[in-house]
């Protein structure tokens, strides 16, 4: 019987650290998006500046910032697309490491 409790303990201690290493998994790729996100701010910003510059000359405000916004939509969306397949892959191997870890 005091066998059969060490092997439940250790089975729960077991489930207890893969959590743990998907929260900090998930800790990890929350901190990797923010940075990503602070990087794609900084890099639409320098978008920004340098399309102000080239079409100043060429087209009218209100056509600037249609482009500009449409320039930034698109580095959104494929941002988006890239965080989302991101997160799916992880979400996945976190799950089939628990569910490993849980055949055991």
């Amino acid at each position: 019987h005091l066998a059969q409790l060490r092997q439940e303990e250790q089975a729960h201690s077991d489930e207890v650290a893969t959590a743990s290493s998907a929260i900090l998994a998930r800790d990890a790729l929350q901190a990797t998006l923010e940075q990503e996100r602070t990087e794609l701010s900084q890099e639409v910003e320098l978008l920004r500046s340098e399309c102000c510059a080239e079409l100043e000359h060429e087209r009218s405000a209100s056509e600037v910032e249609t482009e500009l916004a449409h320039r930034m939509q698109v580095a959104r969306d494929e941002l988006l697309k890239e965080v989302h397949v991101e997160e799916q892959a992880r979400a996945e191997d976190a799950a089939s490491r628990c569910v490993a870890m849980g055949e055991q």
